[in-house]
């Protein structure tokens, strides 16, 4: 169950094309099936989107040019391969990527 959560910097403004692009292609890449159209929400506080999955969801929010992608899944997916798509795809500078896989169970 990876969950994958990306921070960076983009130079040029994220448009809501191109947010919309990657919550509607990542998902076939990584083997996924989305059951929810792609929403994109775009206002003074910056532009947000997100698509459910079978698997769990894909999630952007953007403000200014701070950018965080959230990909999670009950389903195995190739983390290397979905960074150095986030990085063409919106020519960031990645400042942290987080990998969860296991839950932490608390008693």
């Amino acid at each position: 169950m990876p969950h994958l959560i990306i921070d960076g910097e983009v130079v040029d403004s994220v448009t809501a094309e191109q947010a919309a692009q990657w919550l509607t292609v990542m998902p076939q890449v990584m083997c996924m099936t989305p059951f929810t159209p792609v929403y994109i929400f775009q206002d003074e506080a910056g532009l947000r989107g997100f698509v459910m999955i079978a698997e769990s969801h894909l999630s952007i929010h953007v403000k200014g040019q701070e950018i965080h992608l959230d990909m999670f899944s009950c389903k195995k997916f190739d983390i290397i391969d979905v960074i150095m798509r986030a990085i063409t795809h919106y020519q960031m500078k990645i400042h942290r990527c987080i990998v969860l896989h296991e839950r932490l169970m608390l008693a």
